[in-house]
């Protein structure tokens, strides 16, 4: 992780500044980029320190207040898409935020969002009997009969791409 000049240097850049160096002779001298001399001298007129401010931090999720309306959606409906509960995040709390936000948000509370192959819906009783019941009617109906349709790139399997 990067560190801060030191404030030895920092000084003296302030110094070479109010001596009437130019920004860049003062970043040439030590070897540091004009916007650092400019951005010090700054800081030195305006507050009288050259103190470096903190670098990095921790920045909580903006969804962190709703922690429990977001897994409550997520336990109701467990098919939905990041953009489907971005947009319900959106009209349900009014918070906006990106997809990724939503992304990053429900990992952090230990989510993930691979999907399976197997569409849930497959195992619900109804769905189940009528799967069994249209693989008994193959087996007896005439081929011949039957009609293809070509629908090339359409998923016959009930999962979302």
């Amino acid at each position: 992780m990067p560190r801060a000049y030191s404030e030895d240097l920092r000084r003296r850049v302030v110094a070479d500044v109010d001596r009437g160096l130019s920004i860049r002779a003062v970043a040439d001298k030590y070897s540091v980029s004009p916007s650092f001399v400019s951005k010090t001298a700054c800081l030195w007129r305006q507050e009288g320190s050259v103190s470096p401010r903190r670098i990095g931090g921790y920045r909580p999720h903006a969804l962190k207040a709703h922690a429990a309306e977001v897994r409550g959606k997520l336990l109701e409906d467990k098919g939905i898409t990041l953009a489907q509960l971005r947009d319900w995040i959106e009209e349900t709390l009014g918070t906006r935020v990106h997809i990724s936000s939503v992304d990053r948000f429900i990992r952090s509370l230990g989510y993930s969002y691979k999907k399976t192959l197997r569409a849930s819906e497959q195992e619900r009783a109804d769905v189940a009997t009528a799967r069994c019941l249209w693989r008994d009617w193959q087996k007896t109906c005439a081929s011949a009969r039957l009609v293809f349709l070509d629908e090339t790139g359409a998923a016959t399997n009930m999962t979302r791409r």
